[in-house]
């Protein structure tokens, strides 16, 4: 049995992927801003799934995940913390809120990490990237830009940290709250448009079967192909052109 750390953990892949590990038999630190998803994820299994409420943003949050896991190894950080981010044309960006979302995607998933390691040791760590960071699609270019930098960010600390093994993990199109914010946007932006084609071709993954996937990623391959792959596909093959 190994302690993985997942953020973002509250709904989606994140919630999916924590239900996923302690299915397996592995504990659970659960971190998210919601209280109330997260007290539900706990009582699904209490005896290996402990939360820290807060925002992964924040130094405090990050410290009381450092508590939580205690010193011990860490086998496993899934990265799933994320904000709403609007799809609206690039004239129309926000720097101050690109900033904050910046905050939450890119910087926290670098602090989290980083302390971590200085805590203890890390085996595995996951982000989960997408092929917006190197496509864009007119009206989400806010989006294709925190992609873009995390991609980086993780494929500079797989180059770089020893001992660990950093994987990018693209779901493809998942059933989440932030596709159905996509979808329900007006059609003559782009991105609506093709993520609604994913749709009726029947190739929007659920949850469930990513986290399931993930969880395999983290405890059911050897260590040394998990660290042998740096990216890997797991839901429905996108075209990135």
């Amino acid at each position: 049995m190994g302690l993985h750390v997942v953020t973002g953990a509250s709904a989606g892949m994140g919630r999916a992927t924590a239900l996923a590990l302690a299915e397996r038999g592995e504990s659970v630190v659960a971190v998210a801003r919601s209280e109330a998803p997260l007290r539900d994820l706990v009582a699904a299994s209490p005896e290996l799934i402990g939360s820290v409420i807060g925002d992964v943003g924040n130094d405090s949050t990050i410290d009381q995940i450092v508590a939580a896991v205690d010193a011990r190894s860490v086998k496993g950080v899934v990265h799933g913390a994320a904000t709403p981010v609007e799809l609206t044309p690039w004239t129309e960006l926000d720097a101050a809120e690109l900033t904050e979302h910046f905050r939450v995607h890119v910087a926290a998933p670098i602090a989290l990490t980083s302390s971590l390691l200085a805590a203890g040791p890390v085996e595995r760590v996951v982000i989960l990237d997408s092929y917006s960071a190197t496509t864009p699609r007119v009206g989400w270019a806010a989006y294709s830009i925190l992609k873009s930098a995390v991609q980086m960010a993780f494929r500079a600390a797989a180059a770089e940290l020893e001992g660990v093994a950093v994987a990018r993990v693209f779901p493809g199109a998942v059933a989440t709250p932030l596709l159905d914010r996509v979808l329900e946007a007006p059609s003559e932006i782009e991105a609506t448009g093709f993520y609604r084609e994913l749709a009726s071709a029947g190739k929007v993954s659920d949850a469930a079967d990513i986290g399931r996937a993930i969880a395999d990623l983290l405890v059911g391959i050897p260590r040394d192909e998990f660290a042998a792959n740096e990216t890997w596909h797991i839901g429905h093959s996108i075209s990135v052109g």
